[in-house]
């Protein structure tokens, strides 16, 4: 029974890492379950066995790419750790991201087309919601205890910071994603790193600064 259970584990992972290649190469649209098939050295229906459709084999790709880091982001809040040590945290996992992009950035855009074009009413248009509620309400939570602390001063407050950020990190994925130059390099993107928690923290700089 392990042993089945074994292999069948194994032609899943076979099938989903050779969709990978053929989504990333193709594009969700010109892919074809007879090439995913060729590339995971199995026969079409096989792969039917596994997944009942095209689309549920990207989904599960999707599922995949995000799953990592909501796991990471999840765990970092409920670390007994300073909102800034959080905070710095959160960033290095966001330039992580960065460079797995640029492996797989076609499938990420086809990610995203995809959602476009369901027109709020599809299931990867509902993933996307929900992933950047579940984001948004961490950095929300993230920042909220950096104000508590009195380490961070919110002048827009948390909702609104926390979705400043997160669009400036998401316009950056669209640079990384098309190859836009010059690339965010480590030392740039601990720049724009910096640049976040001074802005965080400016409002309590101008707070404790003596008074005339």
């Amino acid at each position: 029974m392990v042993e089945k259970t074994q292999r069948i584990s194994a032609r899943r992972e076979a099938i989903i890492a050779a969709a990978e290649e053929v989504f990333a190469e193709k594009g969700y649209a010109a892919a074809t379950v007879d090439e995913i098939a060729e590339r995971a050295n199995i026969s079409k229906g096989s792969v039917y066995n596994y997944f009942q459709s095209k689309q549920e084999l990207f989904g599960k790709l999707f599922l995949n790419e995000v799953q990592e880091g909501e796991t990471f982001q999840e765990k970092l809040l409920q670390r007994n750790l300073s909102a800034r040590e959080k905070f710095s945290l959160y960033m290095e996992q966001c330039y992580e991201r960065f460079t797995k992009y640029e492996h797989i950035g076609r499938l990420m855009l086809e990610f995203w087309v995809t959602a476009a074009s369901e027109a709020g009413e599809g299931p990867f248009a509902e993933a996307f919601r929900g992933l950047y509620e579940r984001h948004h309400q961490r950095v929300v939570a993230m920042f909220r205890q950096g104000a508590a602390e009195g380490d961070f001063v919110l002048e827009y407050g948390p909702e609104v910071s926390a979705s400043l950020l997160i669009a400036a990190l998401d316009g950056m994925h669209v640079q990384v994603l098309l190859g836009a130059h010059p690339p965010w390099t480590k030392t740039e993107f601990s720049a724009f790193h910096q640049a976040a928690l001074d802005a965080l923290v400016a409002g309590k700089q101008r707070r404790d600064m003596p008074k005339p």
